[in-house]
């Protein structure tokens, strides 16, 4: 009868063990979490100073100031796609930590205003990764990305990413509404504005069979949601934001071929006269694109068209 009593500061203890290694390992991943490098603001003294604007230029460019901390910054977003100019890769550059070889060598090409370029590569190439550059997840190690010929570096984080839509091969879904996720490209959108987000990425039809239609709870990540209705939630999600600069990274992967033809087909509307650089592996993704850059172990092998 005392045999439980004479175990039980051992059962104590062996809980306590294990509840000490769960906060261990707990510690280590939020230890990984807190060493990401925070995203400092463009440092005029650090980085390349900007292409000198020809005389001539058309003042579409005075949209672009600087700062008093030398920085540039964008005026007004709404002056549309009209006024964005050329994004140019020049001699891009990167090795992730602890890699044996460059993601990216060497990497040239120009997408001109109002240009559709596919970027196109087996698995592994570097394409990706050229996108988180051009998004300034990360910065190149060489060579550098500008927008009429400024240097990306030099531009402040958030002013430069209200003029991209960007669609991730992986979309995150937070926990809220299906109205809200959308409507996070664009806080403060009308229900007007996300149901028309939501008509452009071919995700009204599914959203009004949910039970609650655009104000239906979704779970962490979506988990009420397919893949392919997480990746239509994330194109309309980038829709709404109606920039001059779209990014698509395998926009259309986890789509049945009949949604990614519809979704192909409203994407080309919405991208007419903006600078896009869509990211893809399918044809009918590809057939869209003014030109086609191919890229393979992290090198330009051709660009066609």
């Amino acid at each position: 009868m005392l045999t439980p009593e004479f175990f039980a500061p051992l059962r104590r203890l062996a809980i306590e063990y294990h509840a000490g290694q769960e906060g261990n390992t707990a510690l280590e991943r939020i230890a990984e979490i807190t060493a990401i490098p925070t995203q400092r603001l463009a440092n005029p003294s650090t980085e390349t100073p900007a292409a000198e604007t020809p005389a001539t230029e058309d003042r579409s460019t005075s949209q672009i100031k600087s700062l008093e901390s030398g920085a540039v910054q964008f005026g007004a977003v709404q002056s549309g796609a009209a006024q964005f100019g050329a994004v140019q890769f020049d001699s891009v550059g990167f090795t992730y930590p602890e890699a044996n070889s460059p993601a990216l060598e060497q990497v040239s090409f120009e997408i001109r205003h109002g240009e559709t370029v596919a970027l196109v590569g087996p698995s592994g190439a570097g394409k990706s990764t050229l996108a988180k550059l051009l998004m300034q997840f990360m910065q190149p190690d060489q060579g550098q990305i500008c927008r009429d010929g400024i240097p990306i570096q030099r531009i402040e984080h958030s002013e430069w990413r209200r003029v991209i839509s960007w669609v991730p091969q992986q979309p995150a879904v937070f926990a809220g509404t299906v109205a809200e996720n959308i409507a996070l490209g664009k806080p403060g959108s009308s229900l007007t504005q996300i149901r028309k987000a939501a008509r452009v990425a071919c995700a009204e039809e599914f959203i009004d069979a949910l039970p609650e239609g655009f104000n239906t709870l979704l779970g962490e990540n979506g988990l009420r949601l397919s893949g392919g209705q997480r990746q239509r939630l994330a194109i309309a999600r980038a829709a709404i934001m109606n920039t001059p600069l779209v990014l698509l990274d395998e926009f259309t992967a986890h789509l049945d071929e009949e949604t990614e033809a519809q979704v192909v087909s409203a994407m080309a509307s919405l991208m007419q006269g903006r600078t896009a650089l869509v990211i893809a592996h399918r044809a009918a993704t590809i057939a869209s694109a003014d030109r086609i850059v191919n890229l393979e172990a992290g090198h330009v092998i051709e660009a066609t068209r």
